[in-house]
């Protein structure tokens, strides 16, 4: 698993009231897309959405925790940080 750097956080509000964060993030480009490009520079980027405010700042480096959530799709459950930013 990639660790990814948290580059940007937005805490939002939905139209029921509840907050939510998006978590947006870099990382690097997996293998399969290292394989399968013709050439590939730089970094991934990746956004994820929960309602649980995990407390990570920009900058930080995280390895996102996943478990299978509705309708058997990864649901983010948790983020450890690696190294603080």
């Amino acid at each position: 698993m990639a660790s990814k750097t948290i580059v940007g956080i937005k805490t939002i509000k939905t139209k029921t009231g509840n907050t939510g964060y998006e978590i947006f993030y870099t990382e690097p480009f997996s293998q399969y897309e290292a394989d399968t490009s013709e050439s590939i520079h730089g970094l991934s980027c990746g956004r994820e959405y929960s309602r649980k405010d995990f407390s990570v700042k920009v900058g930080d480096v995280v390895n996102m925790i996943y478990e299978k959530g509705f309708q058997d799709r990864a649901q983010l459950v948790d983020i450890q940080v690696v190294k603080k930013g």
